[in-house]
C-alpha cells in the first residue's frame, strides 16, 4: 500500500511495464528531479533504470530518486504548512562520513537552516551490500539553548533485522562534526547531548530475498511521513499502531514495490521527454 499522500494521477498496478531505456544508450539523461531538499537535480540514465528489473539490486542514484520523489510528493501535500523533513542523500552521507577534513567538504545549499527540521532521513548503502533506513529524530531538541524535554534519537529501518552500531556512531559524528558547518554553525549540538541519543529498531516486514533491500527505504519513508510524530512514538515503544509490522509498514510486498517504484519513474521519463520535445521545438512551456 503505497502512502496516502503518493497520489499521481496513475493507477499502480503489479504488472511490469515495457522498458522505457531500450533505444538510449548508457549516458543519455532519460530523467531528472529536482528535490525541494537541495538545489542540485538527481538524473537516472539507462544503468539506473535497469536497476528496477525484476531480482535487480537498486543502485544509490535510483534509490535517492525514489527518495526525493516521496518527499517532494509529502512537501506538495502540506499545502505550505510546516514541512518537518529533510533528506540527505546516500552519496552525501557517504561523502561527509569518509572525508575526515570538514574544510574540505562539499557543502549544500539548503533552502533553510537544516536543524530546524524534526526529521533528517539518510538511506545508507551499508559496506555497498544492503539499503537501509535511517531517520535522525527531534535535531531542534539538541539545541542547548532550548530548555525542553529531549526527545532526540535516532531509528533505524532495516528490512534483514540487523543492528547497526557503526552507522550510528557515523550520524552521531555527522551531527556534532559536520552538519553544524552546513547549517552555517547557527547552533552545534552539544557532543554529550549526541552521545546519549538512545537508538530504536523497530520491527518491520523483512525481505524475503537478497536483492530487494533498495525498495525498502523509500516506501518505509513515505509511510512514516504519514504521521511522523506517532510512528516515532510507535519506533520507540511509547505507544504501539498496530502489532503486525506489515500492517504498521504497509505491506511492503517487493514485487508491488517494484512495480510502482518503475511507474513512479516511467510517469517521471516520459514527463521529461515531453518537456524536452516542446522545447526543442520553441514551444513556451
Amino acid at each position: 500500500m503505497p502512502p496516502k499522500f503518493l497520489k499521481r494521477g496513475f493507477k499502480i498496478t503489479t504488472q511490469i511495464s515495457k522498458r522505457v531505456t531500450e533505444r538510449f544508450d548508457s549516458t543519455t539523461v532519460l530523467c531528472q528531479i529536482h528535490s525541494y531538499k537541495y538545489t542540485y537535480r538527481l538524473c537516472l540514465v539507462k544503468q539506473d533504470i535497469e536497476s528496477l528489473r525484476p531480482e535487480c539490486w537498486l543502485n544509490d542514484q535510483i534509490v535517492n530518486f525514489l527518495i526525493a520523489d516521496v518527499t517532494n510528493a509529502y512537501v506538495e501535500a502540506l499545502l505550505g504548512q510546516k514541512d518537518d523533513l529533510f533528506v540527505i542523500p546516500s552519496t552525501s552521507y557517504h561523502g561527509y562520513v569518509q572525508n575526515t577534513d570538514r574544510l574540505s567538504l562539499p557543502i549544500p545549499t539548503f533552502s533553510r537552516n537544516l536543524f530546524t527540521y524534526d526529521f533528517i532521513a539518510i538511506p545508507v548503502n551499508v559496506n555497498d551490500n544492503h539499503w537501509i533506513l535511517a531517520i535522525i529524530c527531534y535535531v531542534p531538541d539538541l539545541n542547548p539553548d532550548v530548555d525542553a524535554a529531549i526527545r532526540s534519537s535516532i531509528i533505524i529501518l532495516d528490512s534483514l533485522g540487523g543492528k547497526h552500531p557503526g552507522v550510528v556512531k557515523r550520524l552521531k559524528n555527522l551531527l556534532v562534526n559536520h552538519l553544524p558547518l552546513a547549517a552555517n554553525y547557527i547552533w552545534q549540538p552539544p557532543q554529550s547531548l549526541v552521545a546519549a541519543m538512545p537508538t530504536y529498531y523497530p520491527s518491520v516486514p523483512q525481505q524475503p530475498n537478497y536483492f530487494d533491500c533498495g525498495l525498502y527505504p523509500p516506501h518505509l519513508l513515505g509511510v512514516f511521513m504519514n504521521d511522523p510524530h506517532q510512528y516515532f512514538r510507535h519506533c520507540a515503544g511509547l505507544e504501539s499502531i498496530e502489532e503486525d509490522p506489515i500492517i504498521v509498514w504497509g505491506g511492503c510486498d517487493g514485487k508491488a514495490m517494484r512495480a510502482e517504484a518503475r511507474q513512479r519513474v516511467k510517469l517521471h521519463v516520459n514527463c521529461y521527454r515531453l518537456v524536452r520535445r516542446r522545447k526543442q521545438a520553441g514551444l513556451d512551456i
